[in-house]
């Protein structure tokens, strides 16, 4: 009989979720919270799961159906499953990220009612300028920029929308080139796949904007990061799953910024980890919820390199550039989210920022696809004019 693997959430594709647990040779529960209203692949049943009900009711449901692990597709079912995982001794990683704030070096945690009274006190205490950062629910973090004081307030009332119940953590801004470590937590071992070069908005809202990669893996940048990673793992409680590290070089100094354990992928970072290093971590992410060490070895080495598309506020009117710049060399996608009659706001969010679409480049190192991105990013724009109030 086959091991089971329990699937939390609809993934955006689930045929290359069935192809990949036929070739991991397992079979795949899809677990929503209600009926299943869509046609699933070979490989897949449903478990319709009733949240409303009492936890016994649910665990009930789960025990008949001897699932090995979940692996969690949708982070809207992080907090859920993984108090589940406790319950059944499923491999898990925590990923609420409050433990994960006090291995940021230079950073002051506040509760949310404790950080309010503070900034009516004293302005003395917030480091100007500051990120004020938020763990959520699914291991992400959202950040903000403060640039005064009395900015405090938005960040404050933006970052409770995610998670009411969540601790702030305050630390300096600091300027210089970003990068992200990715590996996965294999028990009390952690396993780097690559560290890639990461742009963010300029805007107060810090939003990732793209990524490319690899930076060269024989520099000394590359091996500190390494170095800070395994530190830190030492710090983090034994389990298994995806893990992020953010480092900013600023004058030569790698400086550890953020740690955080994400319970889902974006289409930018799966598809240039894949591109790349031929590394799919959707496959990594299953074998982690089954308690197994996934394979990370690379099957190519190349440069890749995506960057969101951004737009101004207002009415979508039309596409320029999109069929010339899917022919440019390099150009491997150029893929169109937004359409004809949408109404854009600023970039907040990762919501937000996916509403335009991105462009997917590819090259012999990253300097070279970076290149071929930024002639298809030059071409392509998505119109808009002003929305009516």
């Amino acid at each position: 009989m086959r091991t089971k693997l329990g699937v939390a959430g609809l993934p955006a594709d689930l045929n290359r979720i069935a192809t990949l647990g036929e070739e991991l040779g397992i079979s795949l529960v899809l677990l929503q919270d209600g009926p299943c209203t869509v046609d699933l692949p070979d490989g897949f049943s449903a478990l319709s799961l009733d949240f409303s009900h009492d936890e016994l009711h649910v665990m009930a449901a789960l025990k008949a159906a001897s699932l090995a692990g979940v692996w969690v597709a949708d982070a809207r079912y992080r907090e859920r499953i993984e108090s589940l995982a406790v319950r059944f001794g499923w491999p898990h990683l925590r990923g609420d990220g409050e433990e994960n704030q006090s291995l940021v070096p230079n950073a002051q945690l506040f509760t949310v009612e404790t950080l309010t009274q503070i900034a009516a006190q004293s302005s003395d205490s917030l480091p100007i300028p500051s990120w004020v950062r938020m763990p959520c629910a699914d291991g992400d973090t959202s950040c903000m920029r403060v640039e005064h004081p009395s900015d405090l307030s938005l960040a404050l009332n933006t970052l409770k929308k995610r998670r009411t119940d969540g601790r702030l953590r305050i630390q300096p801004a600091v300027e210089g080139t970003v990068f992200r470590l990715l590996a996965f937590k294999t028990g009390p071992d952690l396993m780097p796949i690559d560290v890639v070069e990461e742009s963010v908005t300029s805007s107060v809202y810090r939003v990732p904007l793209g990524v490319v990669m690899p930076i060269d893996r024989s520099t000394p940048l590359y091996e500190a990061m390494v170095a800070q990673s395994e530190v830190v793992n030492r710090a983090l409680s034994s389990g298994w799953g995806y893990v992020e590290m953010e480092f900013v070089l600023q004058d030569g100094e790698v400086i550890l910024t953020d740690v955080q354990a994400p319970a889902a992928f974006g289409p930018d970072l799966r598809a240039v980890v894949y591109e790349s290093q031929g590394i799919d971590l959707y496959r990594a992410a299953m074998e982690c919820a089954l308690g197994r060490v996934p394979d990370l070895t690379s099957t190519c080495d190349r440069g890749a390199a995506l960057t969101w598309l951004l737009t101004r506020s207002g009415i979508v009117t039309g596409f320029e550039g999109v069929v010339s710049a899917r022919q440019l060399d390099g150009v491997e996608t150029v893929h169109i989210v937004a359409k004809e009659g949408d109404i854009l706001g600023h970039v907040v969010d990762r919501a937000s920022r996916e509403r335009g679409g991105y462009i997917l480049a590819t090259g012999d190192t990253a300097t070279e696809a970076w290149e071929h991105l930024e002639a298809a990013r030059v071409q392509v724009w998505i119109n808009t004019s002003p929305a009516l109030s």
